[in-house]
Parts: structure tokens; C-alpha cells; sequence
């Protein structure tokens, strides 16, 4: 998803159903301002950061696809 100069790394939608995912790979510049605007046009059922601050990348990369969706 991009908005302007706003982002979302990764956007799943599975039937009505959207979630937005965020890979950060530091804490320094931790702008959520994609996942804010994509909150506000689309209202995801969730939304994830992965990364420092978030879900580790081991736990990411191990949860089934269905459990995030």
C-alpha cells in the first residue's frame, strides 16, 4: 500500500478481511505514519510491526498465514 510518500510493507486480504504488515529493522526512524493512514482509509482487523518494538521476525516467520488472518 502507498499513500504519497506513506507505506505499508505488506497488506493481506483474504475475502472483506484486511491486515496490515510492517517490517522495521531498527528502532531509530520507527515512523508508523503508512499503518496510521492505512488504518484510517481501510480499518484492518489487524495490524502488525514486525521487528524491533513488535513481533519478533522468528515469531513472524513461524505463524501460519491463517493465524494472522
Amino acid at each position: 500500500f502507498r499513500d504519497d510518500q506513506k507505506e505499508v510493507d505488506f497488506v493481506l486480504k483474504k475475502a472483506d478481511t484486511l491486515v496490515a504488515i510492517e517490517i522495521k529493522s531498527a528502532h531509530e526512524g520507527l515512523s508508523h505514519s503508512g499503518l496510521d493512514v492505512f488504518v484510517k482509509k481501510f480499518n484492518p482487523k489487524s495490524v502488525y510491526l514486525v521487528g524491533p518494538g513488535g513481533l519478533s521476525v522468528e515469531k513472524f516467520l513461524t505463524t501460519p498465514l491463517n493465524e494472522l488472518i
